[in-house]
């Protein structure tokens, strides 16, 4: 039978993993699509092989990474000898796994963003700094800590870009077009 301190780190590692899918499909996945839509040619061409293959490799290793995390927090919590089961930190490979592959998951959805022709927001670039700022501390916290403390920042982080985008002028510029040069495209 899990226990129920097992059972609650595992919520939590839906909860961080329901947080990176918020932050993908509510807005990055739906905007690139429409760029992709407005784009002809090898303009086309050029965006959905860049945005689609390199940046989707960092997405899908972060995941993986993050996963490798998870499964330490869980490890970290079933493993208690007597101790309270939320007592034990993550080793560093293990934080480094949740809170790097977090960063690298942000980091292929930046460069995504970019790809597919959207304005990268500093908010965004800020985020990776702040999840990476946290990794030491994440080292010091109990395992299931340092989860929910990757948990509320990434639920802070989707809460505040759908509010930014909810403000009238406040949402990505719109995707360049063939008409408009990207400063990549020089």
């Amino acid at each position: 039978m899990t226990r129920q301190p097992v059972l609650g780190a595992a919520l939590v590692g839906l909860a961080v993993t329901v947080c990176l899918w918020w932050l993908y499909f509510d807005h990055v996945a739906p905007a690139a699509e429409r760029t992709l839509d407005l784009s002809t040619g090898d303009r086309r061409d050029r965006i959905a092989s860049d945005a689609y293959s390199l940046s989707h490799l960092l997405l899908v290793v972060g995941v993986i990474y993050v996963a490798l995390g998870v499964e330490e927090v869980l490890t970290v919590v079933a493993a208690e000898h007597g101790a309270p089961a939320v007592a034990g930190s993550m080793s560093w490979p293990g934080v480094t796994a949740l809170y790097g592959g977090t960063a690298l998951f942000l980091v292929g959805r930046l460069l995504f963003l970019r790809f597919s022709a959207h304005q990268v927001r500093r908010a965004q670039v800020a985020l990776v700094g702040v999840i990476l700022a946290l990794l030491p501390l994440g080292r010091a916290l109990p395992a299931v800590a340092a989860l929910g403390l990757l948990a509320v920042v990434l639920l802070v982080a989707a809460v505040q870009e759908r509010r930014h985008r909810a403000r009238p002028g406040a949402g990505d510029a719109e995707p360049a077009t063939d008409s408009r040069e990207r400063p990549n495209d020089r």
